[in-house]
This record gives structure tokens, C-alpha cells and sequence, in this order.
């Protein structure tokens, strides 16, 4: 019987070790195009079931190509052609046996946002058409326009996600992601998880395979990505458009730019020559006034700010929001690597002393010696503005103090911050709600609890043994007292 025993325990050792090794879930693949302004981008990732839910690699290949969907308003026959170089990519880094079940997703963002919709919807019928007849599993829904609230709650997801915010049994200390964009500026912080959620119009909500739910604020600035903001600055110079000459506060002394139609927005406003005459304070003065003129339309169209707090123009922004770890990225982070802002750990007060020493350089003494990265010289005539913008968006925008810590950095353990990572988490996890079924939850439970359920039996066993062999013991003794 002692043998019989030891037989049992080891064959259930054997069983414990051999469950454990097979709850381990295979990879699976997904791809998300990113559909933006200048180009579309396809992200092929790794994801599986995992014991806090899904698990998505961050590593993982991508390839870029141009022009983007908007370009095709005049002719949206063509968009879905444009794709096909990233089709090709994609069937590359997902093995054949895995096509059919690899499912992709194509999501536009502020680039078809801002043309007409007549025109955006027959880009996303072309761009469909060529998706569903490709070897990947593709539901004509899931190439859309996406609004501005999934942008930023995919941002807050790739951030959270990469620092192990989202883990089972972390410590989380959430950050609030502040991404600006060229079109437009992203904004979102977590509210609660499983309580209340953001108004209506301003929350995402998260439902993750692992049952928690993260209910977000997030708000979309469509108009003021930095390049839109510098739109908005030369209409501001130009008032009403009867003079020769612009004089332009943001553009160094010395920078001269003809009447000629320009090729980049941040040369100033056409259709005049654009001379420079920036200094700091007059930057900033002529971004306070964008600023103050939405806030002046807030209140013209409904008296102000008709929520508990805003931000600006009349926008709803937690009261929190300023107290909260801000995480900054895309345009903080290169522009802060251009002019050697403190960084990661920096403040609108450091973007500040950099635009007050860049702006006041003249253009040739800026162009002897900036950018200060690696970044071309036809950078330079962005640095006055896009400092200046950057901070003032910080402080006059979203009310934080000017001496307010905020992260600025693109990346976490070497693995870029993009939101396509964020709506690859997102999509993974609506996967699993919908399709992963019994046995995919069954498996999940598993390969996180496995060693539990059949190490609790285990030790029951041993303990049940040693027990009968104390009492044996117990009697042989007596026995053998009685003879």
C-alpha cells in the first residue's frame, strides 16, 4: 500500500507539471492599420489569453505608406488600392495557416474626421472593398472613422498597459496621457474603476477580458493638433487679410518667407510675405488670444462653461485632471528633443525658459545652432511656436501650474507609445467577451489557477497519507507494547 501511494502522489505530481505546461496559450496574430492624416500604418501583433485577461506583445512590425485616405476625397475609387503594399506586408509576418483567423481592423482618425463625410464614407467603401476580399478575417465594420474619445482612450491604454498599470495584483498609479497630435490634441484620465463614468460626449469605457472596467474621461481637441493651432495663428495674423506684409510673432527676426503660396504651415500665412519678428512675450500674447477667442465663442454660444469645471471653450475637464501624473507625448516629446527640454521628468515651466531662449534668437543664430537633436534644419521654423503653444496648452488649456511635473517621453522599456497598441489591447479583449466562449475562459482560469486546483488535491492526498501512516505507526506501537 506504501508503494501504491507514492505511485499516486507522483503520478499527480506529473499530472500537476504536464497541465501546467499545456495551459500555456499559443500566440495569436491581429493587425491594426492606422488610417492617419500623412499615411496609414499596419501594426501586425502577437496577442493571447492570459491569467489577468489578454496579454498583447508590444513588440511587434510595422510598415508606413503614403499619401493618406484623405488625399483620395477626389477620387475615393482609388483608396483601397493604396493598401495593398500593407496587405502584402501583412500576409509576410502572419503564416499562412493563420490568415483566415487573423483578424484586422482599419481605423481612421482626424484626417478623414476633418473632411466631408459624403466624401470620407466613399474612401472607407473602396477601402472596404479591398479588405474583404483579402485572406484575413474582415467585417466591412471594422473600418471606420473612429471619434476622438477611442484615440484617447487607446492612448491611455498603451500608456497604463506598458507601465504594468493594468496588471492583476499591481500597485497602479494611473497617469493622465496628453498626446498632441498635428490635427488634433488628446487628453484622458482614468475617473473609477467599475463606479461612476464620465459624462456623456466626454467617456470611454474599457471592459477587459480579465472582468474589470475602466471608466475614462477623454476629449478630443479637434483643430488644436499643433499644426491646426499654427492654421489657426496665421488666420489670427491675418485678421482681415488686406495687408502685403505679415508680420509674424512666432517666426524669428530675420525669417522672411514670399508672397508665394507656402509649402509648410509653419512658414505663416499666405497668400503674403511673412516676415519674423518673434520674441517670446509676443508669442505668447498672440496664442493667448486663441485661447481667449474660444473661450469669448464658449460663452456667446452658452455662457460659458455649462459643466461643473472646463478646460476651454466651454469644454468639460474633471476638477482633478490638474492634480493628476500627466503623460505627455508625439509633439511634447519631439519638440522637447529638438530644444533640449528637461526630459522625461519636466514642466510647462522648463517648455517656457526653452521658447524664451529660442524665440529670442534671430533666424540665423537659430539655424548656426538648432535643432539640438539629430532632427533636420527645416524643423527650425516650428521651435518658437511650438514651445510657446505646448505650454500654453498645459497651463492656459488644461490649467495646470506652470511649476506642474509631467512626464514627457515617447516610449516605455524600449517599446514606442502609439494608440495602436492601445486599440489592439481593446480589440483583444471584445474578442474574448464575444467569441472566446466557455473553453477560452476555462483555459484562462487554468493556466492561472491550475496549479491551485490540483495542488490543493495534492497535498489533501499527502496529508491523508502521512495521517494513515501516523496512525499505523500508532498502532504498531501499542502492539507491540501489548506483547
Amino acid at each position: 500500500r506504501h508503494s501504491t501511494m507514492v505511485y499516486l502522489l507522483e503520478g499527480l505530481w506529473l499530472l500537476i507539471f504536464t497541465v501546467s505546461v499545456q495551459a500555456e496559450v499559443p500566440w495569436r496574430y491581429l493587425t491594426m492599420i492606422d488610417a492617419g492624416s500623412s499615411g496609414c500604418r499596419a501594426h501586425v501583433f502577437h496577442w493571447r489569453p492570459s491569467g489577468a485577461g489578454i496579454e498583447v506583445d508590444p513588440k511587434h512590425e510595422s510598415l508606413k505608406v503614403k499619401p493618406g485616405l484623405s488625399t483620395f476625397a477626389s477620387n475615393p475609387t482609388q483608396a483601397g488600392d493604396s493598401l495593398k503594399e500593407l496587405l502584402a506586408f501583412v500576409q509576410e509576418k502572419i503564416p499562412s495557416s493563420h490568415h483566415s483567423t487573423s483578424p484586422l481592423w482599419l481605423k481612421a482618425t482626424a484626417g478623414l474626421r476633418m473632411i466631408p463625410q459624403a466624401a470620407s464614407e466613399a474612401i472607407l467603401e473602396s477601402v472596404r472593398d479591398t479588405l474583404e476580399v483579402s485572406p484575413f478575417h474582415f467585417d466591412r465594420e471594422w473600418a471606420r472613422v473612429i471619434p476622438g474619445s477611442d484615440e484617447g482612450g487607446f492612448g491611455w491604454l498603451s500608456v497604463n498597459y506598458l507601465l504594468g498599470n493594468l496588471d492583476h495584483g499591481s500597485t497602479p498609479e494611473f497617469k493622465t496621457v496628453v498626446e498632441m497630435g498635428g490635427a488634433s490634441a488628446q487628453v484622458t484620465q482614468l475617473v473609477s474603476i467599475g463606479g461612476k463614468s464620465a459624462p456623456q460626449d466626454y467617456g470611454f469605457t474599457f471592459n477587459s477580458a480579465g472582468g474589470d472596467v475602466y471608466e475614462l474621461y477623454t476629449y478630443s481637441y479637434l483643430g488644436w493638433g499643433l499644426e491646426k493651432a499654427r492654421e489657426a495663428l496665421s488666420s489670427s495674423i491675418m485678421g482681415d487679410g488686406v495687408q502685403e506684409v505679415a508680420f509674424d510673432p512666432c517666426l524669428n527676426k530675420g525669417f522672411v518667407a514670399e508672397k508665394d503660396a507656402k509649402s509648410n504651415v509653419y512658414d505663416g500665412p499666405e497668400p503674403v510675405q511673412v516676415v519674423g519678428v518673434s520674441t517670446h512675450e509676443k508669442c505668447s500674447a498672440a496664442i493667448d488670444d486663441l485661447f481667449k477667442d474660444a473661450n469669448e465663442a464658449a460663452v456667446a454660444k452658452n455662457g460659458g462653461c455649462p459643466h461643473p469645471s472646463c478646460s476651454f471653450g466651454g469644454t468639460y475637464q474633471p476638477v482633478t485632471l490638474a492634480s493628476t501624473q500627466v503623460w505627455a507625448f508625439e509633439n511634447f516629446y519631439y519638440t522637447a528633443k529638438m530644444l533640449d527640454v528637461p526630459a522625461p521628468a519636466s514642466s510647462p515651466h522648463d517648455l517656457a525658459t526653452a521658447a524664451d531662449k529660442v524665440c529670442a534668437l534671430t533666424w540665423d543664430e537659430l539655424n548656426a545652432h538648432y535643432p539640438l537633436d539629430d532632427s533636420d534644419k527645416e524643423e527650425n521654423n516650428k521651435l518658437c511656436f511650438s514651445a510657446t503653444f505646448l505650454e500654453k496648452f498645459l497651463t492656459n488649456g488644461l490649467g495646470l501650474q506652470a511649476q506642474a511635473g509631467i512626464t514627457i517621453q515617447q516610449s516605455i522599456d524600449g517599446q514606442g507609445i502609439d494608440w495602436s497598441l492601445g486599440a489592439a489591447i481593446h480589440e483583444a479583449s471584445e474578442l474574448m467577451s464575444t467569441q472566446g466562449g466557455i473553453f477560452s475562459s476555462f483555459m484562462i482560469f487554468i493556466q492561472s489557477h491550475g496549479a491551485m486546483l490540483l495542488g490543493g488535491p495534492f497535498l489533501a492526498v499527502l496529508c491523508c497519507h502521512c495521517m494513515s501512516m501516523h496512525r499505523k505507526r500508532t498502532a504498531l506501537d501499542l502492539d507491540s507494547r501489548k506483547k
